[in-house]
């Protein structure tokens, strides 16, 4: 998956960084495909009727290829923020190991709940909720971008039981006009992260949504695992509003500062080791190498 928010040279780095030589794309999308610089690129299918006849062609026989441990299932990319993008490498493995450490404590979904996928496809949350409700047989609502009104609406209307909110999102919610009268009873679970939270946002939420909060603290690098606060953690009473949690099932975590484990109050740098690392950087060997 690509970000779409990106410009057509960004665009075009990370397709022909990753060897693209099929792209599927929206209709949107169809004109700044057409306009990048792509030798590799052998078949553009555009979502529609093209989508439907390209599909049409393919057997409708099971290739039975076995997957091994170590094949990639997906490619993110990393947003760039300390260079050029990286297409981070998640295996067979590393979903494996997510799936059975996230339903056992937090994405434990019923067949048919509502569960609302907010996040971007293209980033590691929207990914994995999108896939955690597909293994479990929930009801899977997939926004085409944020749109606090519409998200509340559709809250109501399918009766979303889960939904992955990042922290930015969740303060719009709040001060939506919308949200007065947004209908929420069906809401049991929020689950928020890929940034800090302000206690005062958090408290607010708590209060408004009437559901349990878990906070998700990873990185694409590590297929989003990495430690969690539970919804029992979150009693403002305990003071534990502003901690990240305590590390992810399979995951060991520490912090280290200068060759050692850092003390109490010091800070250092965040270590993760876990079955769900990913198996490296496309085509990046000394940044794989520094990384692991």
């Amino acid at each position: 998956p690509v970000n779409w928010r990106l410009a057509a040279p960004e665009v075009e780095f990370i397709l022909k960084d990753a060897g693209c030589r099929l792209v599927v794309g929206g209709q949107d999308y169809a004109d700044l495909l057409a306009g990048l610089d792509l030798p590799e690129l052998a078949t553009t299918v555009v979502f529609g009727e093209a989508f439907r006849a390209w599909l049409a062609e393919q057997p409708a026989v099971d290739p039975n290829l076995t997957a091994l441990p170590d094949d990639d299932v997906i490619q993110l990319y990393t947003s760039g923020t300390t260079g050029l993008p990286k297409g981070v490498q998640l295996t067979e493995i590393n979903y494996a190991h997510c799936f059975d450490g996230a339903t056992k404590v937090w994405a434990r979904f019923e067949p048919g709940d509502g569960v609302l996928v907010a996040m971007p496809l293209f980033h590691v949350a929207g990914a994995n909720l999108g896939m955690l409700s597909l293994l479990q047989g929930a009801r899977t609502v997939v926004m085409r971008e944020v749109d606090p009104a519409l998200l509340l609406r559709l809250t109501g209307e399918h009766q979303i039981r889960h939904a992955f909110l990042a922290p930015a999102l969740i303060n719009m919610l709040l001060q939506h006009p919308a949200m007065a009268n947004a209908d929420l009873t069906t809401l049991e679970h929020v689950y928020y992260g890929a940034s800090p939270i302000s206690e005062e946002v958090l408290k607010r939420a708590q209060d408004r949504f009437g559901s349990e909060f878990s906070q998700l603290y990873g990185l694409t690098e590590t297929i989003g695992g990495g430690a969690y606060l539970p919804p029992a953690d979150h009693d403002p009473r305990l003071g534990k509003l502003r901690a990240c949690g305590k590390p992810s099932p399979g995951y060991e975590v520490r912090i280290r500062l200068e060759g050692r484990d850092a003390e109490t109050g010091e800070v250092g740098e965040i270590e993760i080791r876990s079955p769900g690392i990913m198996k490296g950087y496309w085509n990046r060997p000394e940044a794989t190498a520094q990384a692991i």
